[in-house]
């Protein structure tokens, strides 16, 4: 029971920024035009890459290490890493701010203006980067609900004033008004997340001495991990890349319009299932592997389950609604969806086989998945653009998740396989 409480609150607070996150993506494409949704994709692309970009594969380990730890052993360990992030951000904006004092790096007219998007970006970026390792650690911690909650505030909270001042006043329908927003919606996260954690033993956490060694450790450790990550979030987002390098930037906001509903049905199955299972999974493998499956096997239908109801219920409503948006360009590729829609089910599934090999500490198997992801999304994207058009790009995504569910399958069978060899 405890656990569908859990899953209920995540789903409604996933749901809850689905739809706003939905309504900024149809306010844009409806007052700023598709080039403006493409060039929005890509700054929300940039931004989601951030995180594995400077974590560096370093939460990999610690979250699976502080699972079942205590509050004041974990939360200190997730303190250094942070600390750690902190000085990396510290030294690349010394760099930046160098070079705008020192070069001429705000040039007059549109190009100053896309410097100051560049830099709003990167500020969002690095908040993003704090808030990612801070919404992992709480996951391990069994703190999901609080988790989303704090996605929620940083990434749709501000959606609806943005939304609504921009519908009166023309002039803040732009990109740099949309990253001021986001900006506080950060912000207000922060603020919620500070109150939410009051009652934590601060005193107790800060004054721990830090474990400098089993940072390091781990720092050393993580380089397969940190490029496995890379090459994981590449291949989520090369698509819309491949598809503004050959099709252009109003065919990769049309992309994007369908993309972010398949992606927000993932966000929510990850929300109910894969999220929850994290902690379950790792500590079920500590019992043995059969204890495992019997896990894996509940989590898998519980997944296939979600993607459907979720899947079947986005594509009716949008089939009734995409007329009405005023962008007939968007509304005659809605066959992009139903196809983007399947690609989610098995992706949601290779996240499940994931986890299990994450819970199995088969760190070289799961690396080898992210890397034949990335080179299977740039195949098949490539090659189903060049085939078959815009179209090519989903079905271009369904090949690589049926591709990466099947690898993850075999990758785990044989990890079973040597656990029973070693007993």
């Amino acid at each position: 029971m405890p656990l569908l409480s859990t899953s209920a609150l995540n789903v409604c607070l996933r749901a809850a920024g689905l739809v706003f996150r939905f309504g900024l993506t149809v306010f844009i494409a409806r007052y700023l035009g598709v080039e403006s949704l493409g060039v929005a994709s890509f700054l929300f692309a940039a931004v989601s890459v951030t995180p594995p970009l400077l974590s560096f594969g370093l939460h990999y380990r610690l979250n699976r290490e502080i699972v079942g730890r205590p509050l004041e052993e974990a939360v200190s360990r997730l303190r250094d890493r942070l600390a750690l992030h902190l000085l990396i951000l510290a030294a690349l904006a010394l760099v930046a701010g160098g070079g705008v004092a020192f070069g001429d790096f705000l040039p007059a007219g549109s190009q100053r203006l896309a410097a100051w998007i560049a830099l709003f970006a990167f500020l969002i970026g690095s908040l993003e980067l704090v808030a990612f390792e801070l919404n992992h650690g709480l996951i391990s911690l069994k703190q999901s609900v609080l988790a989303n909650a704090f996605l929620f505030f940083r990434s749709s909270s501000w959606v609806p004033l943005f939304v609504a001042v921009a519908y009166v006043f023309q002039d803040m329908r732009s990109i740099p008004a949309l990253l001021a927003f986001w900006m506080c919606g950060f912000v207000m996260a922060y603020t919620f997340l500070l109150h939410a954690l009051r009652h934590w033993p601060w005193q107790a956490i800060i004054t721990r001495p830090p474990d400098y060694p089993w940072l390091f450790r781990d720092f050393r450790k993580s380089f397969l991990i940190y490029c496995s990550d890379i090459a994981m979030v590449l291949a989520l987002y090369a698509d819309r890349v491949i598809i503004g390098g050959l099709l252009g930037i109003g065919e990769a906001g049309i992309y994007f319009f369908y993309w972010s509903l398949s992606a927000g049905i993932h966000q929510l199955i990850q929300s109910s299932v894969t999220q929850p299972a994290a902690p379950e999974l790792v500590t079920c493998a500590r019992s043995g592997d059969q204890v495992l499956l019997e896990s894996l096997r509940h989590h898998l239908r519980r997944s296939l389950v979600w993607s459907l109801v979720l899947g079947l219920g986005c594509a009716l409503t949008v089939f009734l609604l995409v007329g009405h948006l005023g962008r007939p360009e968007i509304a005659s590729h809605f066959h992009l969806l139903p196809i983007l829609l399947v690609g989610t089910l098995f992706s949601a599934r290779s996240d499940t086989l994931y986890l299990a090999l994450y819970a199995k500490h088969r760190d070289v198997a799961v690396a080898s998945s992210n890397f034949f992801g990335l080179g299977a999304a740039l195949l098949f994207t490539t090659v189903g653009i060049l085939a078959f058009g815009l179209v090519g790009a989903p079905i271009g995504m369904v090949a690589n998740a049926v591709c990466s569910c099947l690898f993850r399958t075999v990758l785990l069978k044989r990890a079973l396989a040597d656990g029973q060899a070693a007993a």
